[in-house]
């Protein structure tokens, strides 16, 4: 009845990735279809054998993205998570939002290799 993974690493020999993906947007609704695409970004990083990262999806639990000041700690936040990361997987179906811009920005000053993840119609059928 739960989803069904691929076997993957033991627990303790996962490595972190970092999940970028947008997440603000004009609607509720967007933000929500947002939050669905990071969930399936999520999925993905761990089928693939890493624990995921993916601040967005915590972070507005307890902030506030609409208050400048609270969106800016937890794009600070991130990014303190993203330099223990090995990997970044991209959200690629479009252009970079600017919180993205800035962990990719990161994730380039820092070395880490990026990924780019474009979901299958199947995928987000699946996960979405």
């Amino acid at each position: 009845m739960g989803r069904e993974f691929p076997p993957v690493a033991a627990t303790n020999e996962r490595l972190w990735a970092y999940g970028c993906s947008p997440y603000a947007a004009l609607t509720p609704e967007g933000i929500q279809q947002h939050v669905a695409l990071a969930q399936s970004l999520a999925r993905q990083i761990y089928a693939d054998g890493y624990w995921p990262i993916v601040p967005h999806l915590y972070a507005p639990q307890w902030l506030d993205d609409a208050d400048p000041e609270q969106r800016a700690v937890g794009l600070q936040w991130g990014l303190s998570l993203l330099v223990r990361c090995r990997m970044v997987y991209v959200y690629g179906g479009r252009a970079p939002s600017s919180g993205m811009c800035l962990e990719l920005a990161e994730a380039d000053r820092l070395g880490i290799p990026q990924r780019v993840w474009i979901p299958t119609e199947e995928e987000l059928r699946r996960y979405g």
